[in-house]
């Protein structure tokens, strides 16, 4: 996905793999999705994205079918239903649009008896109206061509020949991703039964040119079993999403951990590299790092790089936990790199201009579902004057929320590391805005604290970040180093600033940072919360003043 420089319109574009090629004619499609709104983008995106994948996996079933060598009762009717269905179908087609009858006819007049040719002007009058329907001399040709196909068709069932069969048969099967080995003696009864189907049909379908009213039925339903006497899938089939499912299988996994192997695998995919488990090798990854590393990708060296570690992750387990393969191929090679882009710190006057919004001043909450209701005002408070991270305060619910030692506190027991999970003050301006009169109401009414969007597939607050970018914006902040996270660089500045200088281990263990030194001293400094809370509370903002605007009423 990508935004159009000229209009700010969000672009679609993946890279057609390299088996579909020669079917797609092009490297890569792209198609508008119609909008400037990364929100409404990412989920036109989401659904293009759906459709091109199925599209490949349609043409890649088409290339490389499933050979059966058992073809049950019901599927032989379903074969033969199709047949019937696709001939008289195809004959509808013709018959009522004038341009494909003209096609027809004029297909027909080469092969079919009596066989002319004609002058410019000596075009008989069935041929001269290509924008004309159905006329006279158009019936009269067309009654004579299909009682020559009736003709050619009963031969091919009296002298016994099943080669036009096979043919139809295999069009059908093709088209579903799969084709039957005919060459077994049990499947040539089901030949003579599609054959007599074929020229029934076509007999059935002659009728119309004489008034009657032949019903085409409708389209029988495709197969959406692979039938039962397929070969299980061996090792050299088995690709890297199927090795991701089985490491999903193994010891506990986060679905966001799960999220990112799909997404990584997602990238091979769309680089146009094979994700066949066998036809991985050092020369592909070498592309797909080149491809991580376009420009045109977005991807900062730090971001190419877990990319890349995910994929690595999953040839290692098929390598050294499934013994799919002898080894991981790119086992040796260097990952993208890149230094990682420091985030700035919010300045005073960026959060005066920031809070400026009837957000803050009137307690006026967005619409939009990702926001989060309350938590669109709740959120960022309780960062810059905590330092907490985003998910850490998402994680939040009214039973963290409790009072020690007469100093209330919340408990941050979501983090994505050990000394992230922690007791943190309620900072005084935090109460005075009305934070823990909100979690009594919410305590009150419901179990959880915010009203996030949660997704299977994604975290309320990964949703939540996708609006702040936005509502950022929209306030005049479109600076991407400048951004949610940075009110935990603010926070932890404005604890740094204060002199004299508070103990680094106090400031690790109120934000949440490992502390430096031995597991003895590190176990042993543990502050009391009265302490903490006087380290929280040294953090402020001299000229930004909020005004209380909620109310539990």
């Amino acid at each position: 996905m990508q935004r159009r420089a000229d209009s700010g319109v969000w672009q679609f574009r993946i890279r057609v793999p390299a088996d579909l090629l020669t079917v797609y004619g092009k490297a890569d499609i792209r198609q508008s999705l119609g909008t400037a709104n990364t929100s409404e983008a990412r989920e036109a995106c989401a659904r293009l994205l759906a459709k091109v994948e199925a599209d490949f996996a349609a043409h890649r079933r088409t290339l490389n079918p499933t050979v059966l060598h058992n073809l049950t009762p019901d599927l032989e009717g379903m074969l033969v239903e199709r047949i019937k269905w696709r001939i008289l179908s195809t004959d509808d087609a013709t018959r009522f649009n004038p341009a494909k009858l003209h096609g027809f006819l004029m297909t027909m007049e080469a092969i079919a008896p009596p066989i002319r040719v004609f002058a410019p002007d000596a075009f008989p009058e069935y041929l001269m109206h290509p924008e004309v329907g159905m006329t006279p001399s158009k019936l009269e040709r067309l009654r004579q061509i299909e009682a020559l196909l009736a003709g050619g068709l009963s031969k091919e069932l009296m002298f016994g020949r099943l080669d036009l069969a096979q043919s139809y048969a295999d069009d059908e099967t093709k088209a579903l991703g799969f084709h039957v080995d005919w060459s077994v003696p049990t499947h040539r009864a089901a030949l003579v039964r599609i054959l007599r189907t074929i020229v029934a049909t076509w007999l059935e379908a002659a009728k119309r040119s004489f008034g009657e009213p032949v019903e085409t039925p409708p389209e029988p339903a495709a197969p959406t079993v692979v039938p039962s006497d397929t070969a299980p899938r061996k090792n050299g089939a088995m690709t890297l999403f199927d090795v991701a499912d089985e490491w999903a299988k193994v010891g506990p996994k986060k679905q966001d951990a799960i999220n990112k192997v799909q997404r990584a695998l997602g990238l091979l995919k769309a680089s146009g590299q094979s994700v066949k488990l066998h036809d991985i090798t050092r020369h592909s990854g070498l592309a797909f790092k080149r491809y991580l590393q376009e420009p045109s990708r977005g991807f900062s060296g730090q971001t190419a790089g877990k990319h890349w570690h995910c994929v690595v992750s999953i040839l290692r387990f098929a390598a050294h936990e499934l013994a799919l393969i002898d080894a991981n191929p790119w086992n040796g090679t260097t990952a993208p790199t890149g230094t990682k882009a420091k985030r700035e710190a919010w300045s005073v006057e960026q959060l005066g201009k920031l809070f400026a919004s009837d957000l803050f001043t009137a307690y006026v909450l967005p619409e939009h579902k990702n926001a989060g209701a309350d938590a669109a005002y709740w959120f960022q408070v309780i960062a810059i004057y905590s330092g907490a991270r985003l998910h850490e305060i998402a994680g939040l619910a009214p039973g963290d929320f409790s009072v020690r030692n007469g100093v209330p506190v919340f408990e941050i027991r979501k983090s994505k590391t050990v000394a992230g999970e922690r007791t943190v003050p309620v900072h005084a301006e935090l109460v005075r805005l009305g934070l823990l009169d909100y979690v009594v109401a919410r305590r009150a009414d419901k179990a959880s604290l915010w009203d996030l969007n949660e997704q299977p597939s994604r975290d309320g607050s990964t949703f939540f970040s996708d609006w702040h970018r936005s509502f950022r914006k929209e306030q005049g902040f479109g600076q991407p180093l400048l951004d949610f996270h940075s009110f935990r660089h603010t926070a932890i500045s404005a604890i740094r600033g204060v002199t004299p200088a508070w103990p680094e281990t106090a400031i690790d263990q109120c934000v949440g940072h490992e502390s430096t030194g031995s597991e003895g001293a590190k176990r042993y400094t543990q502050h009391p919360v009265e302490k903490l809370k006087l380290v929280i509370d040294s953090i402020t903002y001299p000229g930004l003043t909020l005004s209380r605007v909620y109310s539990a009423e």
